[in-house]
């Protein structure tokens, strides 16, 4: 009887351990955000990790950008490690999250949307000076910028398609 009774709470504690992640990255991020309003537009691998963009519903029916961070594989399952979402007026929207590509290393993931058409190129300045692209993606529901990079204050420029400078954090004063 005492046989039976192991038995079964191995059973239980391999379908608790085997239930907390998914199979599917969507799968993984709907148990994170179950709401229908939030919809995953993008995931990319990047090393270790996946990350994935999001649409995210705010206060007085404003939508934000968000980014989740997925842990895992396909024979595993994924987990959702990270999850961070921002909404702001403005034309191109700046937000930092960290994120850990590998075991020794943490970066900061940069990203937002950008909500004017003339901006096509953006920059992030890592904390050794060295000029990072950012990547631009097309989605159905807008453009969303990111890039990932070890940095001490956030440097950011976007511009637009004949190079002049539209938006630039930390703001300077256009003379």
């Amino acid at each position: 009887m005492n046989h039976i009774k192991y038995l079964i709470l191995i059973i239980l504690v391999c379908a608790f351990i085997g239930g907390c992640k998914s199979n599917t990255i969507t799968e993984a991020f709907r148990k994170q955000h179950p709401d229908q309003h939030y919809e995953l537009l993008y995931t990319k691998q990047v090393e270790e990790k996946v990350i994935g963009f999001y649409k995210a519903p705010f206060d007085s029916n404003n939508t934000g950008i968000g980014v989740a961070i997925f842990q895992g594989n396909e024979q595993k399952g994924w987990k959702v490690i990270d999850s961070y979402s921002y909404y702001s007026p403005s034309k191109v929207i700046i937000e930092a999250g960290r994120i850990h590509l590998d075991q020794k290393e943490s970066y900061r993931i940069l990203y937002g949307l950008i909500d004017t058409p003339d901006i096509t190129k953006i920059e992030v300045t890592d904390k050794h000076g060295q000029i990072i692209e950012g990547n631009i993606i097309n989605t159905n529901w807008k453009r969303i910028w990111y890039a990932i990079a070890e940095i001490n204050e956030m440097k950011v420029k976007a511009y637009t398609k004949d190079g002049k400078v539209a938006v630039e954090v930390p703001y300077k004063d256009k003379e």
